[in-house]
């Protein structure tokens, strides 16, 4: 199924936001790096040469700690999981694996939670320092948040750094301590502070700051559920008069005001220790980003909506420093915090000012300032500068194959809303071709939005502003390279925005780009055939029951030649927009149709079906959650196998034929076991005419799946001398055997 690609990449944000480094030599920093291999991200680290170190070959990194030790992880080829590991600075693996996910380590430790096994506490050293039957969930300030399955609720508490329980576990949530106290829940909808031997804090209402300044803390009032202030003694400061209330710094706190009668018609100020406005509620957002500085925005529809609109720096005084002129202002690290302006990214200062010692990037993101060097995550690119703006390393985002062809992926960005990244293809023999080909492409990605800048030459004056995205990725099959186009437009204020996808299948000889009646013979009726096909495979799909989705896709759908397609090895896709044939929260519904399927009516003499390799055959399995080939072929093999088997268990009366490919004493297992004897006795013949995987999908969790499988059955009753055919639908769960490395059969029902 075509996928909408995330605009902005996961896989850079699982870098953690905590110093990289703390090493006092530079060699001996590692960063970590991204490059793409078999379309997919791979990360690995690079030394401040730009140099990889230790090679991408991890789907997921932390940053290295102080000690030299990083998590990495990749996903297992067999299930599908997360396989995690500690290496170190040479990439070797000091720790693991692990058959779960670990996120970096806090507080000093990282904590291993392998379904069935015990829980691990592992220090920075790469270490494990403490082992519990119970599961582990953080650690703060020398207490262990853990948790135990009471059934039929999950019940938190806390034990100390020996594995001692403190704390019994009789909470529905346990969080992390924080100057001695710590937010606890005794319901799903009341929660309590408690200190580190369990007693409840009755005079707070949010968690205790250790701020030495001794300012006031929110508390909530119960009777008016608004919030005020109190003293350390419990007196109350300033009465309870806001609907929100954030802790004091540099004398100046944020809260959220009542300005109608509507409880929902709000609006963000900031008041000085005597509860008087120094930032008066006026302002559509207000944030504090540390240093005693506020970011303030004017414009938009709602507070979330802040980052989309430019904000001007205030003090902890309600002094303005700046014009309304920055996105994107994170919260300062340190001495500086990363902002955007319409086009660039760059630094500022406390006073609010640009740090005119440090580099201004090119693009939108955010700059992290680590020692001396720079990362910068902007326009979706991951790189690191040095201080004086000197590059140590960017991603390459190109796409290079066989017979010289790249495809150059550049830039354009006009604005803040704005951003495209538009492929060049490179390495063409005929160079009239190939730029015939680059001509075509950047009017498909820029000529209309090129127009609509033309029109809106300040966005920010607009009434309605849209944000759009566009991006693309490329994959090379033969003599047909296809670049598939996918974005994303929304209108500021609308619930939501509208998905683009569109491919371009492009002859790299004679730089036609296809449309879909280019595959088929003339007046061959390919839009009728497609349709009967299509709607075939929706009624099949709404008999998956535990796929919700499917019963919400119109039965109607008919395939027209504006419908967006895929030219893939062994089938057409044929892709529906969202609302097209089902609602907008169905996303991209796309449909495969193998090519043994339509090879009667393909032109196969044809210039685009010639130009790429394919596999022709009549099925091709559906996936209905994300399945690594390994691990989709080890489970048809698995199917395969038991086709094949079963009909030979049961013209032989021979149950062992079929045993290995079946979870001992399972109810399919005792089933089949059964049946065979009786088909057997009763004097009852099978053959296998045909059979099709249809689907497959996970049951509950990545060890177990779905298989939907369509059987064509030949049954020879007796005294009858002749078979007779019968269809069966039959779905089988598959169980992986983590001894044997395969899926095996545990059960079987009708769908």
């Amino acid at each position: 199924m075509k996928k909408l690609i995330a605009l902005i990449m996961c896989s850079i944000l699982c870098l953690s936001s905590l110093p990289l480094y703390s090493e006092s030599s530079e060699n001996a920093m590692l960063l970590p790096a991204v490059v793409l291999q078999d379309k997919a991200d791979k990360w690995g680290f690079i030394n401040l040469s730009g140099e990889f170190v230790v090679q991408p070959k991890y789907d997921n990194v932390n940053n290295f700690n102080s000690k030299g030790i990083a998590i990495v992880s990749n996903q297992s080829a067999d299930t599908g999981s997360n396989v995690s590991y500690f290496i170190n600075k040479e990439g070797k693996t000091v720790l693991g694996p692990f058959n779960c996910f670990i996120g970096d380590f806090k507080s000093g430790y990282a904590i291993v939670n392998e379904q069935g096994k015990a829980s691990k506490l592992v220090d920075e050293g790469g270490k494990v320092v403490l082992t519990s039957k119970y599961k582990l969930n953080g650690v703060s300030e020398g207490m262990i948040s853990f948790s135990e399955d009471q059934k039929p609720a999950i019940k938190y508490g806390y034990m100390d750094m020996k594995g001692n329980i403190v704390i019994a576990p009789k909470y529905t949530y346990a969080g992390d301590f924080e100057n001695g106290a710590a937010n606890v829940y005794l319901t799903y909808n009341k929660s309590v502070f408690i200190d580190k031997k369990g007693n409840i804090l009755k005079d707070y209402a949010v968690k205790p700051s250790g701020n030495t300044n001794d300012y006031p803390m929110p508390f909530l009032d119960e009777k008016s559920k608004k919030y005020g202030y109190k003293s350390s003694s419990g007196k109350i400061v300033i009465g309870p008069k806001f609907k929100e209330a954030e802790q004091f710094a540099y004398g100046a706190a944020k809260v959220v005001v009542q300005t109608g009668k509507d409880e929902y018609q709000t609006k963000p100020a900031v008041i000085n220790t005597k509860g008087e406005y120094i930032i008066k509620p006026e302002y559509i957002s207000i944030h504090y980003i540390g240093q005693g500085l506020f970011t303030v925005n004017r414009k938009g529809y709602s507070d979330w909506e802040y980052q989309y609109y430019p904000n001007a720096i205030f003090n902890s005084s309600g002094k303005q420093l700046t014009d309304f002129s920055y996105y994107d202002v994170q919260r300062f690290n340190g001495d500086y915090a990363s902002v955007c302006n319409g086009t660039q990214t760059f630094f500022i200062d406390k006073t609010g000012n640009k740090a005119a010692a440090l580099p201004t990037i090119d693009g939108i993101g955010t700059l992290e300032l680590i020692g001396d060097i720079i990362k910068s995550q902007c326009d979706e690119y991951l790189s690191y500068y040095r201080k004086d703006g000197s590059l140590i390393w960017m991603q390459n985002k190109d796409y290079t194959f066989d017979s010289g062809i790249t495809v150059k992926n550049n830039k354009f960005r006009p604005d803040y809303y704005t951003y495209v990244e538009y492929p060049e293809v490179m390495g063409i023999s005929d160079s009239g071709i190939e730029e015939k080909v680059n001509k075509k492409l950047y009017d498909m990605f820029l000529n209309d939005i090129v127009k609509a800048q033309d029109k809106e030459e300040n966005k920010e004056e607009l009434e309605y502003i849209s944000t759009e995205t566009k991006s693309y990725s490329a994959e090379k099959n033969k003599d047909l390279l296809t670049i598939e186009a996918y974005g994303y437009s929304y209108p500021l204020g609308a619930a939501h925005g509208m998905p683009y996808s569109e491919d371009y299948p492009i002859n790299l000889k004679t730089g036609e780009i296809y449309k879909l009646k280019d595959l088929f013979k003339a007046n061959s009726k390919y839009n009728e055939k497609l349709t009967s096909i299509v709607r075939n495979q929706i009624a099949l799909n709404k008999k998956i029951t535990d796929k919700e989705y499917f019963e919400h896709i119109s039965s109607t759908a008919t395939i027209t030649d504006s419908i967006g397609f895929t030219i893939t090895k062994d089938a057409l896709r044929l892709t529906f927009a969202p609302y097209e044939i089902a609602a907008y929260a169905a996303g991209f519904v796309s449909f495969d149709v193998p090519y043994g399927q339509i090879i009667d009516i393909i032109d196969t003499k044809g210039a685009f079906w010639n130009s790429f390799d394919k596999e022709i055959k009549k099925s091709k399995v559906k996936h209905l959650d994300y399945l690594t080939d390994e691990a989709s072929i080890s489970i048809q093999n698995t199917i395969k196998s038991y086709e094949s088997k079963i009909i030979e268990a049961i013209n032989t009366n021979d149950f062992k034929k079929v045993e290995p490919v079946l979870v001992k004493d399972s109810s399919l297992y005792n089933d089949q076991k059964s049946l065979v004897k009786n088909l057997y006795k009763k004097g009852i013949k099978e053959k296998l005419i045909n059979f099709e995987i249809y689907a497959i999908g996970y049951l509950n969790n990545m060890q177990e799946v779905k298989v939907y499988v369509l059987e064509d059955v030949g049954i020879m009753y007796p005294p009858k001398k002749s078979y007779e055919t019968r269809k069966f639908s039959w779905c089988y769960t598959a169980k992986y055997d983590k001894n044997t490395k395969t899926y095996k059969l545990t059960k079987i029902s009708k769908w």
